[in-house]
């Protein structure tokens, strides 16, 4: 998808108060009256469901509908959030499940650092602003397949927790066979476009939160509708909308929730995937909307709110640390770097930084220039030879990575101590080889990266580097070969480290000459330590 051709669009749009979708979005559903032929029969289990009431309350359908009434927010859907990026576009939604917590899609945080996240609370209309809260950390779910949208959930933790709001409250396993079984009506919110963009291009997104009446399908239904279209509808997810109306879900409202009434309160049953993805538009008519399952992800939604955000896959082999301590996702992708904070000051090449570019290319960047926003992309080796480097790095496993396809995790770091000393933690799980994960190579990279202060805010540090598994350090058609080491002074080589095997195909992989993970300088395999004092390499 065309980036700048997207924020464009969202920019034409905020002057007509359609406050942006940055794209891959949807939540918006839409719907027909309820017809014989989509509600269920009745029986015992509906005593316990609430439907939406037909008055004055009552959700009409999106797409030429009327919004959710102030009144009825108040009372109802404050936990409502609107994800905003740092443009002050609101492009996806979420909602608010703990103090700390907003629950969205992963493909929402794909493109974007934690420092350009934001979320809108306290109105349910856009143009009044509301309340602004930063996002300090992303958690993708380790599952996430941008591909085929699988486990499109993600986790954001607020800088400051909004004790002030209502949280909605997830669907557990029990709770889903009767609160999201097939026929039983749902509610599906968002601020999403209210025409298919794809076809008006005047189409608008709304000013106002919008809700719709939705029945769930039958999951047979909803995968053979999609398998007809040779789209493949895993478990995790549902489909819902009118088999009579023009019911779907379209841009800007991502993320955003599938809620029904249960036992007095709502719950929410699904978090808005993507149609417009997978090519198929929104707001077609018999067309539905797909969801991912909470009750699927509600197990592991409340392991990381409890403390345990699994850093670090249980399988991942030695000498790999598995530390327990409050880990983010680097949101699963191609090229690119993120920018977060290390937590303590570290000097490098003579400049004082407190942040780190984290590279998906396996390695990190530090001060290319002030705000990073002009940091180069850098891949190895033959259009970028390690003299043109003009700016400090480390580089664990520098080559062209992946952490976008199945069975990758996404990248993980955080801060937290070692021996009583702060340290900064960065891990690259299953990576693949990009090129290779579309033609279903198996061969897959883990390795770590920490950084140990040493001495208080000294600005002196030792760097570590753990490998577990590494198959794959060449690639012979796209012509470059890893690196791996320390560059602190680019320009001066006798200040380089690079470990032996670097450049040389094959050297580096399990059982090569040079196998990363039977090697060592500290005399436990796999494992490599360097110190860094007063901004230079210490090399032995």
């Amino acid at each position: 998808m065309d980036t700048e051709k997207y924020f464009t669009r969202i920019n034409q749009n905020r002057e007509k108060w359609s406050y942006a979708a940055v794209g891959l979005a949807m939540l918006m559903a839409f719907s027909s009256p309820v017809t014989a032929d989509d509600a269920p029969a009745q029986n015992a289990a509906e005593l316990i469901i609430e439907q939406s009431r037909a008055s004055s309350d009552a959700a009409p359908q999106i797409i030429g509908g009327r919004g959710v009434p102030d009144g009825r927010w108040w009372r109802n859907f404050r936990w409502v959030v609107s994800v905003v990026n740092s443009w002050g576009g609101d492009y996806c939604v979420g909602t608010l499940i703990d103090p700390e917590w907003v629950l969205t899609a992963a493909h929402c945080t794909i493109v974007l650092n934690t420092h350009h996240i934001q979320v809108r609370t306290d109105t349910p209309v856009l143009s009044e602003v509301g309340r602004i809260t930063d996002v300090i950390g992303i958690v993708q779910h380790p599952l996430y397949n941008p591909y085929t949208r699988e486990n499109d959930v993600t986790l954001l933790r607020l800088a400051t927790p909004l004790t002030h709001l209502p949280n909605v409250s997830l669907v557990t396993a029990k709770q889903a066979a009767v609160a999201a079984g097939p026929g039983w009506m749902s509610n599906a919110l968002g601020w999403g476009f209210t025409t298919d963009p794809s076809e008006d291009w005047d189409a608008m997104t709304s000013d106002r939160l919008r809700m719709v009446r939705v029945p769930i399908w039958p999951q047979r239904r909803c995968v053979n509708f999609f398998g007809a279209l040779n789209i493949s509808v895993a478990d995790t997810m549902m489909c819902a909308g009118s088999r009579r109306g023009a019911v779907g879900t379209c841009l800007g409202d991502t993320g955003g929730p599938l809620v029904t009434r249960y036992q007095g309160e709502w719950v929410q049953t699904g978090i808005s995937s993507v149609n417009s993805y997978w090519g198929v538009g929104c707001g077609r008519r018999r067309q539905p909307s797909i969801y991912n399952r909470v009750a699927d992800f509600e197990p592991w939604i409340q392991q990381v709110l409890a403390g345990d955000f699994g850093c670090v896959n249980d399988d991942t082999p030695a000498p790999i640390r598995n530390l327990s301590f409050d880990c983010y996702s680097i949101p699963a992708g191609d090229d690119g770097f993120k920018v977060v904070q290390i937590g303590f000051p570290i000097n490098i090449n003579g400049m004082t930084v407190s942040e780190i570019g984290i590279d998906y290319n396996g390695h990190l960047q530090f001060g290319c220039c002030p705000d990073y926003t002009c940091c180069p992309d850098y891949t190895p080796w033959e259009n970028e030879p390690l003299d043109e480097v003009t700016f400090p790095i480390l580089a664990p496993f520098w080559m062209d990575l992946t952490t976008a396809g199945h069975g990758i995790n996404p990248v993980n770091y955080g801060q937290t101590t070692i021996a009583g000393r702060r340290a900064f933690v960065v891990t690259w799980q299953n990576v693949a080889y990009f090129g290779h994960v579309y033609l279903n190579d198996p061969r897959r990279n883990s390795f770590q990266i920490i950084l140990i202060e040493n001495g208080v805010d000294s600005g002196d540090f030792d760097v570590e580097f753990n490998y577990g598994q590494i198959e794959f350090d060449t690639n012979i058609e796209w012509g470059d070969t890893a690196r791996v080491g320390g560059v602190l002074v680019p320009l001066d080589p006798s200040n380089r480290m690079v470990l032996d095997g670097s450049g040389v195909e094959d050297a580096m992989i399990d059982g090569g000459p040079n196998a990363l993970v039977s090697n060592s300088n500290v005399g436990v395999n796999g494992r490599y330590r360097v110190s860094v004092v007063d901004g230079a390499l210490v090399l032995d």
